[in-house]
């Protein structure tokens, strides 16, 4: 209402422009959190980092993945004449399912850290397994070394040897790293007898008996 010292603001217009201002601070809190759910989105809101940046616009094809489990042998799928083939320590099991070397080279495509930890904490990194990443002629060696499961659940902890400037450093990285390096190496193990597509087969051969593949 007007009057003669001027126009005031309405008990009610004031509220409402505290409440506004509240509601403004409270988002740009929220947008620089670096602890919450954001934590694990790749942005610029969030202290979440690819783990392995440099596998963002490459195949698999070509690299090795190691995985080295906190108890026996390493698995190792290794680059073969059609895909992969699955290594146990040191003897070849057969070919590796083309669908699950394409699952787990996904898994660390995308893998980001959930926040980084304090370089005193008790993390245990290396107790946890390792993943190895050998890439073809001189591209080099990354190694995620796991450690123990986060206090709060988020992950577990964890450092990158041989990656991208801005990784280093100690980590706590998605649980899913984890779950990789326990899978019985059967798991990698392709389930049919040959590992091509039926469109590329032009005959069987069984001894004597062959059976062609004729016109589509």
């Amino acid at each position: 209402m007007s009057g003669r010292g001027g126009w005031r603001p309405s008990p009610t217009t004031v509220a409402l422009l505290v409440l506004a201002g509240v509601s403004a601070s409270w988002a740009h809190l929220d947008a620089a959190r670096q602890d919450g759910p954001a934590a694990t989105l790749v942005s610029t809101h969030s202290a979440a980092w690819r783990v392995l940046p440099e596998l963002a616009n490459r195949s698999s094809e070509g690299a090795t993945v190691e995985l080295w489990p906190v108890m026996g042998e390493p698995v190792r799928l290794r680059p073969a004449a059609r895909g992969h083939a699955l290594w146990v320590g040191d003897q070849v099991l057969g070919p590796a399912d083309p669908e699950a070397v394409e699952g787990v080279w996904d898994s660390l495509r995308m893998a980001t850290t959930v926040r980084a930890a304090e370089e005193a904490s008790d993390a245990g990194v290396g107790d946890g397994g390792r993943i190895v990443v050998v890439l073809p002629g001189d591209e080099g060696t990354r190694t995620i070394a796991l450690g123990r499961p986060a206090p709060d659940g988020s992950g577990v902890y964890g450092a990158i040897e041989g990656g991208a400037e801005g990784t280093e450093g100690r980590w706590v990285l998605e649980q899913e790293l984890a779950i990789l390096v326990a899978q019985a190496p059967e798991a990698w193990l392709a389930r049919r007898a040959v590992v091509v597509e039926p469109a590329e087969l032009l005959a069987v051969h069984d001894g004597a008996l062959t059976v062609e593949r004729g016109l589509d």
